[in-house]
């Protein structure tokens, strides 16, 4: 995670995902903005996404910051980068792109692990489906048509 004290940006130019594998996390998130102090803040993104709990977790961290949050879009909010601009105010590049899919997993075992696999992606869509729809003025009929 890189941060600009200057102008209170932080920048989520990475996949996201464990600090281990070396992506964006949330504990990056966290000590970014300690870093820079309350205040309003102007988040970055170009991403492709990643892990959806980090994304969310990163979305919470955000949310308890002493200030605003606004988010710009510079090129891509794929995957899970997309919540950010679902979640707080965005604008997005004219040359930007936003997408966002039904979640997906990879799973190793029998048929009954495949079928829990698939509760749990199920789980997971509904979850993503009512944050998109909280904040984009569409139903969860269309959010999941447009997912689909």
């Amino acid at each position: 995670m890189i941060y600009d004290a200057n102008t209170r940006e932080l920048f989520i130019y990475d996949d996201i995902g464990p600090k281990w594998a070396g992506m964006i996390d949330a504990e990056t998130v966290k000590y970014s903005l300690a870093q820079l102090g309350p205040g309003d803040i102007a988040l970055r993104i170009n991403s492709y996404g990643g892990a959806v709990d980090e994304a969310l977790a990163m979305i919470e961290v955000l949310g308890r910051h002493n200030g605003n949050v606004s988010v710009t879009i510079d090129s891509i909010a794929a995957s899970a980068a997309s919540l950010f601009g679902a979640v707080f105010p965005a604008t997005i590049a004219s040359h930007a792109r936003v997408m966002i899919h039904n979640p997906w997993g990879v799973g190793i075992g029998n048929a009954e692990s495949m079928r829990k696999l698939a509760g749990v992606l199920d789980l997971y869509g509904d979850s993503l489906i009512s944050v998109y729809a909280r904040t984009m003025k569409h139903s969860p009929e269309e959010i999941k048509a447009l997912m689909d």
